[in-house]
């Protein structure tokens, strides 16, 4: 009986924390929405090379975290993160 009573007394807490979560999450948007500032074209432009100019590294990064890598696919994976890095002019050598 005990044992099921602390259930019940979690499943609560649970819920609560998920209500109150809930009204912060609502507020938070509405705060964000309220100091929306649109970006210009320039700025669109400028994020879109950032993006583009991060993916070699990104897509690096996730291979480098999948596991046991011996020298030579460590190589490998760095080589062509380097090259594709260069490729776009974002390497300075």
């Amino acid at each position: 009986m005990l044992e099921r009573l602390l259930q019940c007394e979690d499943a609560v807490r649970y819920c609560s924390n998920l209500i109150t979560n809930k009204k912060k999450s609502k507020s938070a948007k509405k705060q964000k929405e309220e100091s929306f500032v649109p970006l210009t074209e320039e700025e669109w432009s400028t994020l879109k090379e950032l993006v583009a100019a991060l993916q070699p590294s990104k897509i690096a990064t996730v291979k480098l975290q999948l596991g046991d890598l011996s020298m030579p696919e460590f190589y490998k994976i760095w080589t062509v993160c380097r090259i594709h890095s260069k490729n776009q002019g974002t390497l300075k050598i």
